[in-house]
């Protein structure tokens, strides 16, 4: 699936982005504030709202001169348009039930590049960063990052590349200024484990 923009499957990402800001909400928007919320212009805000209404979708009431507007929550599609314009905060949310499963913890683990970032697509592979213990059984820990990768391939169509790496061999990535390590401090979506920052802070003090 798109990484950056899962709900494309089924609409567009200005459709998304403002059914996201409805569905996220208790109380209702207008539709200018909807579309400066979802990073839409209003005149498209107001045409996807308009689509959505006469559909029964959103429910939209005259309040002065500004058109309020709340998603229907009785209305049969609500529960299948949440879950598609959640796509990327489940995607996140599968990748640290996953890892959090592991036998073998990591000591860390975050999501970092196109992925993490929001600017990648449907063929974008899943980036992930674990950090394991410097004495770690081998076989057990490539057996549940393969058998996690599959897994993880299958519920989202996308694959994960794991950037697997010890707790000694970072410390020599920091002592090193590798460039790397800025981007994934700048990029990086916590998963798993101690954070990110806090390792390097130990390491650089």
């Amino acid at each position: 699936m798109n990484v950056s923009e899962p709900s494309d499957l089924v609409m567009s990402r200005t459709t998304s982005a403002v059914l996201r800001v409805l569905a996220g909400a208790k109380t209702a928007f207008s539709v200018r504030e909807a579309a400066r919320l979802s990073g839409v212009s209003p005149p498209r805000a107001l045409e996807i709202v308009d689509h959505a209404a006469a559909r029964g979708l959103v429910l939209v009431e005259q309040a002065g001169r500004s058109r309020m507007c709340r998603l229907n929550r009785d209305h049969l599609a609500t529960d299948a348009i949440i879950a598609l314009v959640t796509l990327r905060q489940r995607m996140l949310q599968a990748l640290t039930e996953e890892i959090g499963s592991w036998e073998i913890a990591p000591i860390h683990a975050s999501l970092f590049g196109s992925a993490a970032r929001g600017d990648g697509g449907t063929d974008s592979d899943l980036d992930v960063l674990v950090v394991r213990a410097d004495v770690t059984p081998e076989d057990a820990w490539a057996e549940q990052t393969f058998t996690s990768g599959q897994r993880l391939e299958r519920l989202m169509g996308n694959a994960v590349s794991w950037f697997d790496i010890s707790r000694s061999d970072l410390d020599r990535s920091v002592d090193r200024q590798e460039p790397v390590i800025v981007g994934w401090q700048a990029d990086g979506i916590h998963l798993a484990g101690q954070q990110l920052r806090a390792l390097l802070r130990r390491r650089t003090a």
